[in-house]
């Protein structure tokens, strides 16, 4: 027949507070029954003092243990005050007021090192008739070293230890690795803070657990950024990298878990161990948002890069307000009919010093800084301003621009109605401004990507979506969202023109016939292409081979057939 006390144990061990509690609070998990003041424990802070077994059903007396426990880490003059707040009695009222009660208790060791424990008590379940105490060590948090959601070391107490290491074993190899979520911060919008408060403690204890000693540990800098630092003969990079795909392959959420990571491994003796995180971090930051690249290493330069970017991105402030961006437009025909159909309007900078910038130079750290939305409404109103232009000075030509819209603009609430108002503003029909949106943000975000197409088609935009064919989710994305027209990317063939790669080609293109969905390849470089292409059915194209994007007086010139595409007059 089964005791009192493995009755409580099983019902304890088949609830989710059991495992709560033994994940969260690392330094022990204690039981107290209300009625006679029976103990056992969990964990292994009280085994030494109290002798009780792990999971032991031998009940001892809290109060007397406590008394016993405090007279043994406690200073005589504090001892009485602390156990008057921490016996049963007190704890049993404190917890008819409020749903925990909680203690910190200061403390020291027998080496004379102060440390602090804090004390936590709270009912096991609404029977009330069992107290769990937990009890963590806080001494690094009150330090400034703990990060108090994860319960990891934070960036000082992380950067210090690494730093300690170095001293400690000098010209000994290692890593700093630095993570960054994936889109994590859909995750708080999408299901709120709490949720992504859990899955922050949940990359906690996947960290921990692949700690190993004073040579591999890991760290929560701040967000979604994890740090881990491993000398030479512990785990690999790729080994990180494959255990944390492992362990959140099925994570409760519709959103993937996924990570990219940047390493420093330089070992470099004039750099202090902030310095070299921070290299790591620009590693990181080389990928971010890659889907084919998702480790990369700090190279010697990029510290240079970093401050030439970071002297761009001050200037970027006022690019705006200066006028210095330029929209240009890259002609998109049809090669059946040898006609221009219509242009993909394109961002340039004219820095006052660099001179002309391509958008790799400046668009990742508009992105970077979350402004990227800034320049894209600047682009957009510049093109609708061109297009009315073109209206008035050539009534009788149809004009279409594609223009592009980053995942910050999905993430906007207001965009269908400045687009909106632009139109109005402008006087230009919704169906000369056609919308991009790439595939890639369907894979970062789905359901955001699906209801911002649903409301731009509910409002007559015309919508296509970029890129098709460059990411892993194509015929996903095509599935699940109502678009009306594909772009095709031809770099999936780069580097590989075989007839494999053809046959999935005239597929495609089969494919959207099918759906009565029209498609525009682009990237376009040579005449073979264009040529194959046709023969696949596919009659709109845009590319090098056919022309670059081009300032806007020259694009009207071609509107004006005051010029002509060279590869049209073949």
């Amino acid at each position: 027949m089964e005791s009192r006390h493995e009755r409580l144990w099983m019902r304890l061990k088949e609830g989710n507070l059991l495992r709560r509690l033994v994940e969260e609070h690392f330094d022990g998990v204690l039981l107290i029954e209300c009625a006679t003041g029976e103990i056992w424990e969990l964990g292994d802070t009280f085994s030494a003092k109290l002798r009780v077994e792990n999971r032991s059903m031998d009940g001892v007396l809290y109060d007397r243990q406590l008394r016993e426990t405090m007279a043994h880490y406690v200073e005589a003059a504090d001892r009485e005050m602390l156990v008057q707040r921490l016996c049963l009695e007190t704890v049993k009222k404190m917890l008819e007021r409020q749903d925990a009660y909680t203690v910190d208790v200061d403390t020291w060791r027998a080496e004379d090192k102060a440390f602090c424990k804090r004390f936590m008590f709270h009912y096991l379940d609404d029977s009330r008739t069992v107290i769990a105490m937990t009890c963590e060590d806080v001494t690094a948090n009150l330090l400034g070293e703990t990060d108090p959601l994860t319960g990891m070391m934070n960036s000082v107490g992380f950067h210090r230890r690494v730093q300690a290491w170095i001293d400690k074993h000098p010209g000994q190899r290692f890593r700093i690795q630095r993570y960054d979520v994936d889109r994590f911060r859909n995750v708080n919008g999408l299901y709120g803070r709490d949720v992504g408060d859990r899955l922050l403690r949940d990359l906690a204890r996947h960290m921990k657990r692949f700690d190993q000693g004073e040579n591999c540990f890991s760290a929560h800098l701040h967000a979604d950024h994890f740090a881990r630092f491993c000398a030479e003969g512990t785990m690999t990079v790729q080994e990180c990298y494959d255990n944390f795909n492992s362990c959140f392959a099925d994570y409760d959420l519709s959103i993937a878990i996924t990570l990219h990571i940047g390493v420093y491994d330089l070992c470099e003796t004039d750099c202090d161990a902030s310095t070299m995180s921070y290299k790591a971090l620009l590693a990181l930051q080389s990928i971010k948002g890659s889907q084919t690249k998702c480790i990369a290493y700090y190279e010697k330069g990029m510290m240079d890069e970093e401050r030439e970017q970071g002297e761009l991105l001050r200037d970027l402030e006022s690019a705006v307000a200066n006028g210095e961006f330029e929209v240009w437009f890259q002609p998109q025909v049809d090669y059946a009919s040898r006609e221009l159909v219509g242009a993909e309007a394109l961002v340039r900078w004219r820095h006052p010093v660099r001179g002309l910038l391509m958008p790799g130079a400046f668009v990742p750290l508009l992105e970077r800084s979350d402004n990227v939305y800034q320049m894209d409404r600047y682009v957009i109103r510049k093109t609708c301003a061109y297009i009315r232009r073109w209206q008035d000075d050539m009534p009788g030509r149809h004009i279409t621009v594609s223009v592009n819209l980053s995942r910050e603009d999905l993430d906007r609430p207001d965009l269908c109605s400045r687009l909106d108002a632009l139109l109005t503003e402008n006087g230009i029909p919704r169906e000369t401004l056609h919308l991009e949106v790439t595939e890639s943000a369907y894979v970062e975000d789905t359901r955001r990507v699906i209801e911002a197409v649903r409301d731009f088609r509910s409002r007559g935009f015309i919508v296509e979506m970029d890129d098709f064919g460059s990411g892993y989710s194509s015929l996903n994305a095509l599935k699940d969202i109502d678009i009306d027209k594909l772009k095709l990317d031809m770099r999936f063939l780069a580097g590989d023109d075989t007839a494999k790669g053809r046959i999935i080609l005239r597929c495609i293109i089969g494919m959207a016939r099918e759906l009565a969905l029209p498609i525009i390849a682009e990237g376009v470089e040579t005449k073979e292409q264009a040529d194959m292409l046709l023969d696949y059915g596919c009659r709109e194209m845009q590319g090098y081979y056919f022309s670059r994007p081009v300032p806007a007086e020259v694009y009207e010139r071609l509107l004006r057939g005051e010029e002509r595409i060279a590869a049209l007059c073949e």
